[in-house]
């Protein structure tokens, strides 16, 4: 019996179905392979590159604000920086602030979410002030002064519930932070490159405005901050601290030929 047993087992190993099922499962294991590493090659790939970035030496920080401060791409400062270890923060803010006028707005978004990882809640408040303050600047200069307003999924890093509550519970918290807000911003007066946060906006809106022309940069800023301290007032009146209906900068001569 154990000879015949054996004879039919050689019969079915030589048959095409026992062929095939392997061959099959050989396909299938050769697929789930492929799809792992489909599925893994995108997390290794950022592994590695944080894995780089976090090699590098702080230092190496001073070279790429070189780079890319002004430039219209920021992106490889700005994954830099959210690479490095928690312990390197307060180093890389220092060496940020004296850039602050030319580095990107989205920025600042991730120095409030640095402040709220470390429960700090005036700087929570006062990055995303300045973050909010630095994109409404960028839309007024892209032509789409309303579209701050329409970039909640863009600058939701940090729910306005949350932001709203820090406020409620210290009342004297918003002028003193819009006055922060203002000092920064003339301390490291805004010269960015907004030509980015401009093709964001476009998508968002659907449809392209037309931008600024450099030399009108300096009275747009000048408009923005003149209406932010006439909020400020009126909070510190206590007053509801609306701003002006006309709140964007007048058109010059120019302007309204080239319309």
């Amino acid at each position: 019996m154990s000879a015949e047993n054996n004879d039919t087992a050689d019969k079915v190993k030589r048959g095409w179905e026992y062929r095939s099922s392997k061959f099959v499962l050989r396909i299938v294991a050769f697929l789930f392979f492929a799809s792992y590493l489909f599925a893994a090659a995108p997390m290794a790939w950022m592994w590695g590159w944080s894995s780089y970035y976090k090699s590098q030496p702080v230092s190496r920080l001073d070279g790429l604000i070189e780079a890319y401060a002004g430039s219209s791409d920021q992106s490889k400062l700005l994954v830099w920086i959210q690479n490095r270890p928690e312990h390197e923060r307060e180093q890389i803010k220092e060496k940020l602030l004296p850039h602050a006028g030319e580095l990107d707005s989205v920025l600042f978004l991730f120095l409030a979410e640095w402040a709220v990882q470390e429960r700090d809640a005036e700087q929570v408040v006062f990055w995303n002030f300045y973050a909010r303050y630095r994109l409404h600047y960028d839309a007024l200069r892209c032509g789409a002064p309303n579209s701050v307003m329409n970039m909640k999924g863009f600058i939701s890093l940090i729910s306005e519930d949350y932001i709203d509550k820090i406020v409620a519970r210290n009342p004297h918290l918003l002028p003193k932070t819009i006055q922060k807000v203002l000092d920064m911003d003339a301390l490291y007066p805004a010269n960015n490159d907004p030509s980015g946060i401009c093709k964001i906006i476009y998508k968002l809106e659907r449809t392209e405005f037309k931008p600024a022309h450099r030399e009108r940069w300096p009275s747009i800023r000048h408009t923005l901050r003149a209406v932010t301290e006439y909020r400020l007032k009126k909070i510190q009146d206590g007053e509801d601290g609306e701003t002006p209906e006309h709140s964007t900068p007048p058109q010059n001569d120019e302007d309204k030929a080239n319309e």
